[in-house]
């Protein structure tokens, strides 16, 4: 089969070409992942106290996911395992925020991309400076060129293109307003529930999940309809939605237990370190006393995860509430796997998408009585 594959490539220049830029992108794909493990390898110190729970925390969140993605979405991890080129753009996303990484450690760079204007309404802060547009550039492109893979591997392509130049150009706006709404519209729902939450705190975090079950559950197959409905954007979005809410049944189990195992619902319980800086008005002087203290601590989280999220609350929550700082190769591993679990889900969807609209339309007998 690899001969006559060969031979077909060698007959056609046309597929020859095609066949060796997609072997370039798969390529450099592995080199920038090789690249991103090699930098938080460098940047992983030895594991002192509550990062060694970290380390453990993190490869349970893993193995999690790994054991959900190969036990309830069985065919579209067959798929991406036998079309590993699929997963390409999942390689240069990592690469550029390692590269991003970098560039913070130089001097005078981390004020300069970090600083920027910080807005606060009824406890939702957004922070908008060079890292935010930065970060909405580069996820803006992989939403692009990696729904386009999943788009065409879901309609029978075997061996799609690699290439991400069509792609990003052809559906880098729309996929931009796409992320936008679910981002944007999640954060304005959230004001009300904080406002509950702030009288009544049980209630509050009710309204806060309810809140993003529903968004999530209204926007599950919004980003490919609007990128692929040859309709204005407000149209197209408005189908995303119907379309969405209409086929939820299909994939409303996978969609929650893809929230519950980034966070929806976290806790967590552990050590927390603290230094205590105490000075002597006598003496002065100034001594540094570590203090331990026992910290546990419950959240409801809503978020977007239509656009491939791959943030583990259970993991920043344990790290925040115990004082601990991150281990980077755990987190880039964590986020690695996350991601190629929001894939295979994305792929899922997108497959019963096109199942849909290719089943036929029930006809109702007409009544001849």
């Amino acid at each position: 089969m690899r001969n006559d594959q060969d031979s077909l490539n060698a007959a056609d220049p046309a597929l020859n070409a095609d066949h060796h830029s997609s072997e370039f992108w798969r390529r450099a794909s592995k080199g920038c992942f090789i690249f991103s493990l090699v930098v938080a390898l460098v940047q992983t110190d030895s594991l002192i106290g509550t990062q060694q729970t970290a380390l453990v925390l993190g490869v349970l969140i893993m193995i999690a996911a790994g054991f959900f993605r190969h036990g309830s979405l069985p065919d579209a991890c067959e798929i991406l395992s036998e079309n590993r080129g699929l997963l390409v753009p999942v390689g240069f996303v990592l690469a550029a925020q390692a590269v991003f990484g970098l560039l913070t450690r130089l001097p005078g760079l981390r004020e300069l991309l970090t600083d920027g204007a910080n807005f606060h309404l009824l406890g939702i802060s957004v922070a908008l400076s060079l890292a935010t547009a930065y970060s909405i550039v580069i996820w803006t492109a992989f939403a692009s060129w990696q729904t386009d893979l999943l788009w065409r591997a879901a309609h029978g392509e075997e061996q799609p293109s690699l290439a991400p130049g069509p792609p990003i150009r052809r559906h880098f706006l729309r996929v931009l307003a796409v992320l936008a709404v679910g981002v944007v519209v999640m954060l304005i729902a959230l004001i009300p529930a904080l406002a509950v939450s702030a009288m009544v705190m049980i209630f509050g975090l009710l309204l806060i999940g309810v809140l993003g079950v529903a968004w999530n559950l209204l926007t599950v197959v919004l980003l490919p309809v609007t990128m692929y409905t040859e309709a204005p954007l407000t149209e197209s979005n408005r189908e995303g939605f119907l379309t969405s809410w209409e086929l939820r049944t299909r994939w409303m189990i996978p969609v929650l237990v893809h929230m519950l195992l980034l966070g929806g619902v976290a806790f967590t319980y552990g050590r927390r370190h603290e230094e205590v800086r105490i000075e002597d008005p006598r003496t002065r002087s100034v001594r540094i006393e570590t203090r331990d203290s026992t910290t546990s601590g419950f959240q409801v989280n809503a978020f977007w995860t239509g656009a491939y999220e791959n943030n583990s609350r259970w993991y920043s929550y344990y790290l925040s509430q115990t004082n601990t700082q991150g281990v980077p190769v755990v987190s880039l591993l964590l986020k690695y796997q996350l991601l190629i679990l929001a894939v295979t889900l994305k792929l899922t969807v997108i497959r019963e998408l096109v199942s849909a609209r290719a089943e036929p339309e029930e006809t109702v007998a007409p009544d001849l009585e």
